[in-house]
């Protein structure tokens, strides 16, 4: 009876491996932002790109939070951004309307947008709620591209709740 509680190596890899298991099934599997942007826009970001994480709070069971990611490219590639953007493709030019701002004031990161909104350059939206629903919400799970021309630079943004 005793050689069946005996520990062998087989059992100790076998336990090793469930605890591995386990650590990593609250790991959320996210992918870098640019694949996220690749993702959701369709858009792959230059090789001169440099990136800062301004906010990240994703976590948890679920993976909900914020992302907030700023991107600076050199003068060739940020001309070139431009210029897709100006010819459309999903790039709406920031207005008057307050679409941009309603939309990036809807959570904590608030505070960064109030004071950063950009007043001139572009943007796009994807996920859900779809824009112009008149469904009463109840979960945000969407990306925004902002690019700033003042500035020159472009802001990842994700929420999801």
């Amino acid at each position: 009876m005793a050689e069946i509680y005996r520990k062998t190596p087989q059992l100790h890899l076998f336990r090793g491996s469930l605890v591995l298991c386990v650590l990593l099934s609250g790991c959320s599997g996210a992918v870098s932002n640019a694949d996220d942007v690749q993702s959701d826009f369709s858009l792959t970001l230059p090789a001169s790109t440099v990136s800062e994480r301004l906010i990240e709070t994703h976590g948890g069971f679920h993976g909900d939070g914020v992302t907030l990611t700023r991107y600076i490219f050199s003068q060739e590639d940020y001309d070139s951004l431009v210029a897709q953007a100006q010819g459309g493709g999903g790039w709406q030019t920031i207005g008057q309307d307050g679409q941009l701002s309603d939309i990036l004031l809807i959570d904590e990161s608030e505070g960064f947008w109030a004071q950063n909104l950009p007043a001139d350059g572009y943007w796009m939206y994807a996920g859900t709620p779809a824009l112009g629903s008149e469904e009463e919400i109840y979960s945000y799970n969407f990306s925004v591209l902002v690019l700033d021309t003042d500035r020159e630079t472009l802001y990842y943004y994700a929420l999801d709740t």
